[in-house]
């Protein structure tokens, strides 16, 4: 029974896409699917991107957060600002000397 009803609708799938109609229509599915310039292909790779480029965003907010906590810091009082030019950028008063001691990585 099963083999009758596909034999008979086999068939008419066949002269379907198998006629100038449907041999055209399959012909512009695979163009616009692999080769147009919006296919899967750079959808995929764009999709990607823009997940990238969202991690980067929430990595860039966070770093922004971060920064402005450190800056308030710094402006609440000049011996923070002081302690802060020492510490990063090696600053110092007139008449003192620096050592800078670099620890070995093992």
């Amino acid at each position: 029974m099963m083999k009758r009803f596909w034999d008979k609708n086999g068939d008419t799938i066949k002269k379907v896409f198998w006629n100038k109609y449907g041999i055209t229509l399959l012909v512009f599915f695979f163009i616009f699917v692999f080769f147009s310039e919006h296919n899967l292909i750079s959808r995929w790779k764009n999709s990607r991107e823009i997940h990238r480029l969202e991690n980067e965003i929430e990595y860039y907010e966070n770093q922004i957060r971060k920064d402005k906590k450190e800056i308030k810091k710094i402006q609440s009082g000049n011996d923070r600002l002081e302690k802060y030019g020492r510490e990063k950028f090696y600053l110092k008063k007139e008449g003192e000397d620096i050592f800078i001691i670099e620890e070995e990585n093992e």
